[in-house]
């Protein structure tokens, strides 16, 4: 992985990742915007129509799909 940074003002500019195979991957970065104003809609969790939701552990409930500890 390759992290390329602006000298002149330290921000990240690109990342390039290669995996074994030599295939990259590019992320190019410009006009960063430090702590921007947001929405809070865009921090609200809203399931599409249909969507079960499940409140609980699963690891307290001994289910298959959380890694048993070695």
């Amino acid at each position: 992985m390759l992290f390329e940074v602006n000298p002149v003002n330290g921000e990240l500019a690109r990342i390039l990742v290669t995996d074994p195979g030599g295939v990259q991957v590019e992320f190019q970065f410009t006009n960063w915007q430090f702590d921007p104003q947001l929405d809070s809609k865009l921090f609200r969790f809203e399931p599409p129509k249909g969507v079960a939701i499940v409140d609980g552990d699963l690891a307290a409930s001994g289910s298959s799909l959380v890694p048993s500890a070695p």
